[in-house]
């Protein structure tokens, strides 16, 4: 418990840091809120020593990072065909 909380409070500072967000979006602002908030939760389940609210908290953290990923790789512009294809 003692390293998951340690890791968690590394997450939310990183979450904080100039730099974080790969766009200054609205969107991109909710992601962040919702990762801080889970990598939060985390921590605090951590120092509980409440295996089911960290399980819920790493699943939630999981899902903000996957949801994010999601929306930057749908938003890159999608790459030329090349004129061998």
């Amino acid at each position: 418990f003692g390293s998951i909380h340690t890791h968690a409070a590394a997450l939310t500072t990183l979450s904080a840091q100039r730099g974080w967000a790969a766009l200054q979006t609205p969107d991109s602002e909710v992601f962040t809120t919702r990762f801080r908030i889970a990598s939060e939760s985390l921590g605090e389940a951590a120092l509980a020593k409440d295996t089911e609210a960290v399980l819920r908290s790493y699943q939630e953290l999981t899902r903000s990072c996957v949801g994010c990923h999601t929306y930057l790789r749908d938003r890159r512009p999608k790459e030329a065909p090349s004129k061998d294809r």
